[in-house]
């Protein structure tokens, strides 16, 4: 139901909500960064979107993440809380209805040395928060391109290679015998602010526990 006339709600004591707000301007920068285009446009979105589409309830999920990790995480040390809104700054945008027909400009695909700076740039800023638009202004592409690329090129998108490679990161950090950072101080140093959420990221790339990793590091010659 549109808004424009709402002045009040009637709901049974089973119904619940998950709302999220965006900022024009957020949207607006996001929108840009996502296309290439100018930072000043943003497409006119329709006031109700249906939810049955497989975009949508993408983004609905997203919302739901973003809510648990903002009600769970510590207000500073998370680096994927900023992350994940700017996806769904992005997922919003892609899969919202529009009033009228969107502009498709795009930007325009920068040269194949675009993916190894952003690579680069991502590397070099590892322990540090990364939104996107930063590693798509480095490489001097749009988003959009970006995402392109790293699909088409390393077959995943570059938030799974930013995970992957913090991962690693800890997974060195906690095979040192030198290190005597504990397995949260470690986890928290590569961004995952969440125990539980970086034991099961771990365990599914290494099989094992982090725990278990130090351990036989400590027993190792």
């Amino acid at each position: 139901m549109g808004f424009e006339d709402l002045r009040e709600v009637e709901a049974s004591g089973g119904f619940a909500a998950v709302s999220a707000t965006l900022r024009v301007a957020d949207l607006a920068t996001a929108h840009a960064a996502l296309t290439g285009g100018d930072p000043l446009a943003l497409p006119r979105l329709a006031p109700v979107a249906e939810i049955a589409s497989p975009g949508m309830r993408a983004l609905f999920c997203t919302v739901r993440e973003v809510r648990r990790q903002v009600q769970e995480a510590p207000r500073s040390g998370d680096l994927l809380v900023p992350l994940v809104r700017e996806i769904m700054a992005y997922q919003l945008l892609s899969v919202w209805p529009r009033q009228t027909a969107a502009s498709a400009a795009i930007g325009r695909e920068g040269a194949p040395r675009s993916l190894q700076t952003a690579l680069d740039y991502i590397m070099a800023n590892l322990g540090s928060p990364l939104m996107l638009a930063d590693i798509a202004a480095a490489a001097g592409i749009s988003v959009r391109s970006l995402q392109d690329r790293f699909r088409r090129d390393l077959g995943q998108t570059p938030v799974r290679f930013l995970i992957d490679q913090r991962l690693e990161h800890a997974h060195r950090d906690l095979l040192s015998p030198g290190n005597t950072l504990s397995v949260a101080a470690i986890a928290r140093r590569w961004g995952f602010a969440h125990p539980s959420n970086f034991g099961q990221r771990y365990r599914n790339r290494y099989g094992c526990t982090p725990s278990a990793t130090r351990h036989e590091a400590g027993r190792a010659p």
